[in-house]
């Protein structure tokens, strides 16, 4: 069988995926694999439809609780979406499945709050000073947007808001970078390291570290990269106060942040559960 770049299947002597092949034990994982495969190579393009479940079935040779197991396990890996009356469909590329998957691994590692913070660190410590460097002026004007609308947020005590949008302004610093695979592969590992966006409680204004940021995105416009790196070293500085030592010395996993993550992640899965058609939950 032979899918093309529209999702269409057509039988054809040169089987990219063919029932011939199969080596794999188990049916399923194989079939997995002949899809995925397909998907990485660019053979079935983003948006593209899958077969039905009853031509994948006579095209692979395998039964539809095969099929129905393997496509599960490409949902998992957000490779595809299952579609009530649409089928199965192809995604964009996308770091969901990444980001879950890292915050996953620090929940069950015996790490900190503080230990987080530290790698957040870090990262800011060498990568913001770059993006002074080499900023445009639509990047610096997009942070200061998001710092504008992060002090609108805290001070109206829209919690949630704020959480977006302060992940937003670190992931703007990355996009200022401008080197394409380097912001594919940070920007997850942002998603899951700023789920330590605070400390103690999201009330306290001075957690949030607002002037800390209007700095940051002042020394990114005018590309100053030693001044950059003093913001970056006062906020982290005031996130080692003594005050917040007991939050620094709790496990990651039992800080609020972290269990808010955890709770949305459990809703991910539940609500990907509910979309599965029948004979798939």
């Amino acid at each position: 069988m032979r899918i093309d770049a529209r999702g269409a299947s057509a039988r054809s002597s040169e089987t990219s995926i063919s029932a011939r092949s199969r080596r794999s034990p188990k049916l399923s994982s194989w079939v997995v694999g002949q899809l995925e495969a397909a998907i990485l190579s660019g053979q079935i393009v983003p948006g593209a439809t899958l077969p039905t479940e009853a031509e994948l079935c006579d095209e692979l040779a395998v039964s539809r609780t095969v099929v129905r197991e393997a496509l599960r396990t490409l949902s998992a890996r957000g490779l595809v979406s299952v579609h009530q009356g649409r089928g199965t469909v192809v995604t964009e590329p996308q770091d969901e499945a990444l980001g879950e998957a890292l915050l996953r691994l620090l929940l069950r590692a015996d790490v900190t709050l503080g230990n987080v913070i530290d790698a957040r660190h870090l990262l800011d410590s060498v990568l913001t000073p770059i993006a002074a460097r080499r900023r445009r002026e639509e990047d610096w004007a997009r942070l200061r947007g998001m710092c504008s609308e992060l002090r609108s947020a805290v001070e109206a005590q829209e919690w949630e808001i704020a959480h977006r949008l302060h992940l937003s302004f670190h992931v703007g610093i990355v996009q200022s970078l401008h080197y394409p695979a380097l912001e594919l592969i940070l920007r997850p590992m942002h998603q899951v390291i700023l789920v330590s966006s605070t400390l103690a409680s999201d009330s306290e204004t001075a957690v949030w570290d607002l002037d800390a940021h209007e700095r940051l995105w002042h020394a990114i416009r005018d590309g100053d990269e030693a001044e950059v790196r003093l913001a970056v070293g006062e906020h982290y500085r005031a996130l080692a106060d003594a005050k917040y030592a007991a939050d620094r010395s709790m496990l990651f996993r039992k800080s609020a942040t972290a269990q808010r993550a955890l709770a949305a992640l459990l809703r991910s899965d539940a609500d990907l559960s509910t979309r599965l058609p029948n004979g798939m939950s």
